[in-house]
């Protein structure tokens, strides 16, 4: 049974991650970017056409998505599973889960 602040976590990862995007959204066209869709084009392959945006995106995945990951992952699906499963099991499983996650997500970029 998830911890009443395991639960908060989980419901504040989407609120923070939609704060974030709304934060950031307005000051791209500051910088001379723009928030579109590419056309069909793989989501990686806007790198090459525009490498302008590389940095303010490294900054962006950095300071915005990597916390947010972090948290999720370390605070909350490990600590869920350590009574289950004991602590290192509860390493290996987490990071068998956030690898899958990152695999069907570059699965998916690649195939647009």
């Amino acid at each position: 049974m998830p911890s009443v602040e395991g639960i908060a976590w989980i419901g504040f990862i989407p609120i923070g991650y939609e704060m974030a995007v709304r934060a950031v959204t307005p000051v791209l066209p500051m910088l001379g970017l723009s928030y579109t869709t590419h056309g069909g084009t793989a989501t990686w392959r806007v790198f090459f056409d525009h490498p302008e945006i590389i940095v303010p995106g490294l900054v962006i995945m950095f300071a915005a998505m990597t916390p947010m990951e972090e948290i999720l992952y370390r605070g909350v699906v490990h600590d869920a599973l350590e009574p289950a499963i004991g602590s290192p099991c509860r390493v290996l499983i987490g990071g068998l889960l956030f690898r899958g996650i990152h695999l069907f997500d570059s699965v998916e970029i690649l195939s647009k």
